[in-house]
């Protein structure tokens, strides 16, 4: 089955019951919303969007923490495991969320609450990380341009 939703961000979007991706306990801060949808634009590669069904004002930037961090590891608890109904956590999709402020240079991701996705049942949660080692407000883009500074200094 099909269903049009009038978004803020994406105007009128199809989406297929099977693509629809549920957070049973939803986002930290917006709990009310359980049910997602993924978008991805090659223009905008490599984000992605997470598109709130409940609240079709609402809309998360994604990216793949091994794109900005080449060492994120996480683990994940085996009651999470179990939660998402995964049979293997290499499974598993892990995303962060992006904060674009409005100097996008301050671009941050949050890789202290990943979301992870077993894209074979369509469930996901944010889990909260308690360590120290992954902050909330990552600056990725700063961090970048400091690694290729190391390797190509001129």
């Amino acid at each position: 089955m099909t269903e049009i939703y009038e978004t803020l961000q994406f105007g009128k979007l199809e989406v297929r019951d099977e693509d629809v991706v549920v957070m049973p306990e939803g986002l930290l801060g917006f709990s009310h919303c359980r049910r997602f949808v993924i978008l991805e634009d090659p223009a905008q590669a490599p984000f992605q969007w997470l598109q709130s069904l409940d609240n079709t004002d609402l809309s998360f930037v994604l990216i793949d923490p091994l794109l900005i961090k080449a060492d994120y590891q996480i683990q994940v608890p085996k009651e999470e495991v179990r939660q998402l109904e995964l049979e293997d956590p290499k499974d598993a999709r892990v995303y962060v969320i992006v904060v674009v402020p409005q100097d996008v240079r301050e671009v941050t991701a949050n890789l202290k609450g990943p979301i992870v996705i077993n894209p074979k049942k369509r469930r996901a949660k944010q889990l909260i990380l308690t360590d120290e080692q992954y902050p909330a407000r990552y600056p990725f883009l700063v961090e970048l341009q400091k690694e290729e500074l190391k390797q190509n200094p001129e």
